[in-house]
């Protein structure tokens, strides 16, 4: 998968919102609902609207909140509130909401 820019907060710009595109929102939404909680995930309940719809150039709370809690869980101490196009990020997020295994994610990041 492929995300046009990034999608979250730069936690650290003072929570300045990354380009947040629509598409690439319900994609990175997408992803962390098809993750359980136990991994860092939104478990399918994350619908990352703001007065029921998605808001180009903002993340919802919900989002970011989703977004650094899975980065917490598999990048500990990096938190930067975003998912970015060809990340370690988005690919450990595309290899677990596979069912990917810590091997399995391990291979991902290095190639």
């Amino acid at each position: 998968m492929s995300l046009r820019g990034c999608v979250g907060r730069y936690t650290r710009e003072e929570g300045r919102h990354c380009q947040n595109w629509p598409d690439d929102q319900l994609m990175v939404i997408d992803l962390l609902n098809s993750v359980g909680l136990d991994d860092g995930g939104a478990g399918g309940t994350l619908d990352g609207n703001i007065n029921g719809r998605l808001v180009t150039g903002i993340s919802s709370d919900a989002l970011y909140q989703a977004i650094t809690r899975f980065e917490d869980r598999h990048f500990p101490g990096q938190r930067n509130g975003f998912v970015a196009p060809d990340s370690p990020l988005l690919k450990c997020l595309e290899a677990v909401s596979a069912g990917g295994t810590g091997a399995d994610i391990g291979r991902r990041l290095s190639g």
